[in-house]
């Protein structure tokens, strides 16, 4: 039996595929350093010159969320502000959840407002349905 942490990993791979699909943009997992610390970024999308446009935390799971689940879309948001930071504050901020469920959980709540607050776009990207649809084309 593979183990749950694996299957999201590769999840996530498949979601920065579709992104890039999607954007036009390349995306990889990144580490950010900040000052004598750093961050992991799942998704750092570059344009063509190399250039970071966009910063993307992927939330990799499917239903709604429980307990400390709670708070992973602001401890992600915060995520993404001081890794911005280091980019001169211009790239795109979004969290990317596979659950459109989860997101709805959010957006009705004071979290949703929070991150409208911050600039933090939350987006709903469903790989199973894009990659379908890609093969279609």
């Amino acid at each position: 039996m593979s183990h749950a942490s694996s299957n999201e990993q590769q999840l996530e791979e498949t979601v920065r595929t579709v992104l890039s699909a999607l954007t036009g943009l390349t995306y990889r997992k990144e580490r950010v350093e900040v000052d004598s610390e750093h961050v992991w970024i799942d998704a750092v999308g570059r344009d063509a010159s190399g250039q970071v446009v966009e910063l993307i935390e992927i939330y990799a799971r499917y239903g709604a969320l429980k307990g400390a689940q709670h708070k992973k879309p602001t401890d992600d948001a915060a995520r993404l502000l001081v890794a911005r930071a280091q980019f001169g504050d211009t790239p795109r901020l979004r969290l990317a959840w596979c659950s459109a469920e989860a997101i709805g959980q959010v957006r009705r709540g004071w979290r949703g407002r929070a991150l409208e607050a911050m600039g933090v776009e939350l987006v709903h990207v469903d790989p199973c349905r894009e990659l379908v649809e890609a093969v279609r084309e």
